[in-house]
């Protein structure tokens, strides 16, 4: 976790070194330390999800969530690099930059808001299911003690 922390710290040093640096080498190191930081952050996001949907016993709904957030996060977070690129190489207005950049905000923000919102929606059928089931065990209970309780009130 400290080595994600520090990766997305150096990504946003990075950006805020930029400007001081219009041109030059100490630009490209800036860009390729921020591009290196982000692949990482992104690579282990996904081995993440991947790892999760591998190896944890969940069922085809949740393996598709998870793979649907998965992809949303890496066109959502993949997005800002490449319109930055864009813009630096002048193939994008800083007009059109900045209404890529909203766009990309609001696809961000509605990723982690369905992330959250499926979370939730996880949660409260794993509450359900496990209600569902202490209520199946307390009746198998209830049903023994009553088989046990009317054989010995039978029995002599």
């Amino acid at each position: 976790k400290f080595l994600l922390i520090a990766a997305d710290e150096a990504m946003i040093a990075c950006g805020v070194l930029m400007p001081v640096f219009p041109y030059g080498a100490e630009r490209f190191a800036l860009l390729c330390t921020s591009m290196l930081c982000f692949l990482f952050v992104i690579k282990h996001s996904v081995f993440a999800i991947v790892d999760i949907m591998l190896h944890a016993e969940i069922d085809f709904a949740d393996g598709c969530r998870l793979f649907a957030i998965a992809a949303l996060k890496v066109i959502a977070w993949s997005g800002y690099p490449l319109v930055y690129f864009l813009t630096e190489y002048g193939f994008l207005t800083v007009k059109q930059q900045h209404e890529f950049y909203l766009y990309n905000d609001v696809l961000t923000k509605f990723s982690y808001s369905l992330m959250i919102s499926a979370g939730s929606l996880r949660c409260l059928d794993l509450v359900e299911e496990h209600k569902q089931k202490i209520a199946t065990q307390m009746s198998q209970a209830q049903r023994a003690f009553f088989f046990n309780v009317t054989h010995e009130l039978r029995t002599p």
